[in-house]
C-alpha cells in the first residue's frame, strides 16, 4: 500500500464554524488509497483512509497550473 506523511495539521474554525475546536490533517485525493501517517504532540500515528470516514473536502486551484486539485480532510482524535 502507498504511504502518504502529513506535514500540517489544520485547525477547524479554517474550514468552518461545524468543525471549530478539532484538528484535521488533508490528504490530496491523488494519493488515495493509502496509508497516511503523521506526528501529533510527538506521537506518530496512522490512519488507513481506504476504509476512514472523510469529515471534509476542499477543492483549490493549482497555483501552478493543471486545473485544480481536492483536499480530503479527517479529523484527529485525540486520547485523553
Amino acid at each position: 500500500m502507498r504511504k502518504y506523511v502529513a506535514k500540517i495539521i489544520v485547525d477547524g474554525f479554517r474550514l468552518g464554524k461545524d468543525f471549530a475546536g478539532k484538528k484535521f490533517i488533508g490528504v490530496p485525493t491523488k494519493y488515495l488509497p493509502c496509508e497516511v501517517t503523521y506526528n501529533y504532540n510527538g506521537e506518530k500515528k496512522v490512519i488507513i483512509d481506504q476504509y476512514s470516514y472523510i469529515d471534509y473536502r476542499q477543492e483549490f486551484d493549482n497555483k501552478f497550473g493543471g486545473g485544480t486539485y481536492v483536499l480530503n480532510y479527517y479529523q484527529i482524535h485525540e486520547r485523553k
